[in-house]
């Protein structure tokens, strides 16, 4: 969270719960088209995990995402 009020507080606008349907650029913005609306803007960040490529590939940009599982375990001995 403290990320996201930092992001804020230089001007940043957050929309949380809206799945990203499309994105296209015309070379100067782009533009989010979600669930609830249609948002143009300069710069965007897409945190979209595991689906950001997904969401790039319209726009001609590859990323070298994957999406990669982490287990772990801790076995514990008590005396």
């Amino acid at each position: 969270m403290c990320v996201q009020s930092q992001f804020v507080k230089y001007g940043g606008v957050i929309h949380d719960g809206e799945p990203v349907h499309l994105v296209v650029s015309d070379g100067d913005t782009v533009t989010l088209t979600t669930s609830k609306s249609s948002y143009k803007a300069r710069n965007v960040i897409l945190a979209a995990g595991p689906w950001t490529s997904l969401l790039t590939e319209p726009l001609g940009l590859s990323l070298p995402l994957e999406v990669c599982l982490y287990y772990s375990s801790v076995n514990r001995i008590l005396v």
